[in-house]
């Protein structure tokens, strides 16, 4: 003769046999959540019988949520507000109006601002711990960016190649919202060396000496094996990035040598062309010309080495132009006397 036992659950009332409700509350998905009652999925919390299964589950839900959101106190509470306002005050030190150059720098700024002032008027629930760590690893990258970017003095065209490597950042950040990885933590910071290798090539690039010298073999060579490196497609590592620094180090040693015979020859030019201080100018690829005369621009023209215009109207310099000082040394311009 079979003897059975039932179990009835406070929480909803519904009678169970005892060995199927064990078997039951023993069964695990790999899921950590509260057990509920078979036919209702009410959560069982009353029933003493099952009170060590249901703490144990309680105390592993809480371990998660401390791992998640952080510790649930009042000073980590005031603490977080503290990380976020600090989040936002650094932000701010980002806001420079990179819109005409880049959308998705504009993009990413905006999101990150509206994030931290959401968390900061309490319109949002409070963030975890994990999404105010991703907003700093964000926000710490936008910042270098920042820094990098606008305090690279460039040409046009090296200056359009590094928004263009810029934006290949944005887009991994845009595309991490709500949570970053260790391991991505990792290969942004790989990515921000690769980045900064980039603008220095970009720097030498912008120099006069590499735009006068690029058919002397001497430059190209170390100038490719740099290029090879920084713009492969290729995981960068710390490896690469050392070959990468040697071979920046080997090109800017070839444009020292070229500057020292370019420096030379423009002594001769100036002299040659018999003008004083402030008649020289650039366009906005860097290339030197002279205006005669009074030395005010009386005409719009084309480069001769890139087609850029070049001069002005009326006495007006082109904006897009600049006095070439690096020629004769002059501080301004012949022309208002």
């Amino acid at each position: 003769m079979h003897c059975f036992r039932f179990v009835y659950l406070e929480d909803c009332k519904h009678i169970f046999e005892s060995r199927g409700l064990e078997e039951w509350m023993k069964l695990s998905d790999g899921e950590i959540r509260t057990k509920v009652c078979p036919k209702c999925t009410t959560p069982i919390t009353k029933t003493q019988r099952y009170m060590n299964i249901v703490k144990q589950v309680y105390n592993d839900v809480n371990a998660v949520k401390r791992k998640v959101f952080g510790f649930d106190t009042i000073d980590a509470s005031i603490d977080k507000r503290v990380r976020v306002m600090n989040l936002l005050t650094q932000l701010t030190s980002t806001q420079y109006d990179y819109s005409k150059d880049s959308d998705l720098y504009r993009l990413l700024y905006n999101k990150l601002e509206g994030r931290l002032k959401g968390i900061r008027s309490k319109r949002r629930n409070k963030p975890s711990a994990m999404e105010i760590e991703t907003l700093r690893v964000q926000i710490e990258v936008l910042c270098e960016i920042h820094k990098m970017v606008n305090g690279s003095e460039l040409n046009a065209e090296p200056r359009d190649k590094l928004i263009t490597r810029m934006d290949v950042l944005l887009i991994v950040l845009l595309r991490r919202q709500d949570k970053i990885s260790n391991q991505e933590v990792e290969d942004i910071k790989l990515e921000l060396m690769r980045f900064h290798r980039i603008t220095q090539i970009l720097r030498l690039e912008s120099e006069y000496a590499f735009r006068a010298n690029t058919l002397n073999h001497e430059i190209t060579t170390p100038h490719q094996d740099a290029c090879r490196i920084a713009y492969s497609i290729d995981k960068y590592t710390p490896e690469q990035d050392q070959d990468l620094r040697q071979a920046l180090e080997r090109f800017k040693a070839a444009l020292n040598s070229a500057v020292k015979i370019i420096d030379k020859e423009r002594k001769e030019i100036v002299t040659a062309m018999g003008m004083k201080q402030g008649h020289w100018y650039k366009c906005p690829n860097g290339h030197p010309y002279v205006i005669t005369e009074c030395g005010g621009a009386m005409v719009v023209g084309k480069c001769n080495e890139c087609g850029a215009d070049i001069g002005g109207s009326n006495h007006r310099l082109l904006s897009s132009n600049q006095l070439a000082s690096e020629m004769d040394g002059a501080v301004r311009p012949a022309w208002p006397r």
